[in-house]
């Protein structure tokens, strides 16, 4: 949930809630696919991002100011917990790929802007497997 134009935008199951601050209206945007959840939010350069996941796969849609969809694709890369941070979106999975082998954690990064993965890192494996992860800025502790 986040605001964004004077708009409550809230990512629901299958589509986005629109709720207007000042009257309350409510209105709802889809992609027009049944399968597809709409998960994490983010605004940047006046354009709102939204992660989704497409049948298990990652997924990311572009939102002008008005709620127009811009542009959407969903990659070949299994979604299972996202953030956003900057102009990258990292997603994590645990899921057995080709080149997840193990099925430990692997975090796929994304440039949003460039609209493609450009890397991904492997997390050290353990016994137990990731069930959530942070992005922390360099200065953190």
């Amino acid at each position: 949930m986040l605001i964004f134009n004077n708009n409550l935008v809230i990512s629901t199951e299958k589509r986005l809630t629109i709720i207007e601050k000042e009257s309350f209206n409510v209105d709802y945007i889809d992609i027009n696919n049944k399968l597809l959840s709409f998960d994490q939010l983010h605004t940047y350069h006046n354009k709102l991002f939204v992660s989704y996941y497409d049948k298990g796969y990652t997924g990311l849609v572009i939102l002008d100011e008005n709620f127009k969809v811009l542009k959407y694709k969903t990659f070949n890369f299994p979604y299972m917990r996202a953030k956003f941070n900057g102009t990258y979106l990292y997603v994590m999975s645990q899921v057995t790929t080709s080149y997840n082998k193990t099925g430990h954690g692997i975090i796929g990064v994304f440039n949003i802007e460039k609209f493609k993965k450009i890397g991904q890192l492997k997390t050290p494996e353990k016994e137990h497997k990731l069930q959530d992860f942070f992005i922390l800025k360099k200065g953190d502790n």
